[in-house]
C-alpha cells in the first residue's frame, strides 16, 4: 500500500519538476526580451508559485514515506514484544498470575 502511494507521489513530483525546469529554461532563454518589455516579474511570480506547489508536494511525499516507515516499525516492534512471552512460555509454564493468562496456555500450570 505504501509502495503504491510512493510511486504515485514520485510520478507527480517528477511531472512538477519537469514543468518547473521547462519554465526556468523559458525564462532564461527569453530573459533579455522579458526584462526589456517589463514582463519578467510575472514570469518570476509564476515560477515561485510552481516552486511552492512542488515543495508542498515533496513535503507531503516525505511525510507519507515517513508515516509508512513508522507503521512498519510499530508493527515489527509489537510483534517482537508479543513474541517474548510466547518464547518464554516454551521453557516454563504460564500461570494465572501472568499478564498473558487470558490467552490459552500451551500447557497446564505447573502447580
Amino acid at each position: 500500500m505504501t509502495a503504491a502511494a510512493e510511486r504515485r507521489a514520485s510520478a507527480a513530483l517528477a511531472a512538477g519538476s519537469r514543468r518547473l525546469a521547462e519554465r526556468v529554461l523559458g525564462l532564461l532563454d527569453g530573459a533579455a526580451d522579458l526584462i526589456a518589455h517589463g514582463r519578467d516579474a510575472g514570469r518570476r511570480a509564476e515560477l515561485a508559485r510552481i516552486d511552492a506547489d512542488l515543495t508542498a508536494r515533496a513535503r507531503r511525499q516525505a511525510f507519507g514515506a515517513g508515516l509508512g516507515q513508522a507503521l512498519v516499525t510499530l508493527v515489527l516492534g509489537l510483534a517482537a514484544v508479543w513474541s517474548v512471552p510466547l518464547a518464554s512460555g516454551s521453557t516454563r509454564c504460564w500461570c494465572r498470575s501472568s499478564p498473558w493468562s487470558r490467552w490459552p496456555s500451551p500447557r497446564r500450570c505447573c502447580r
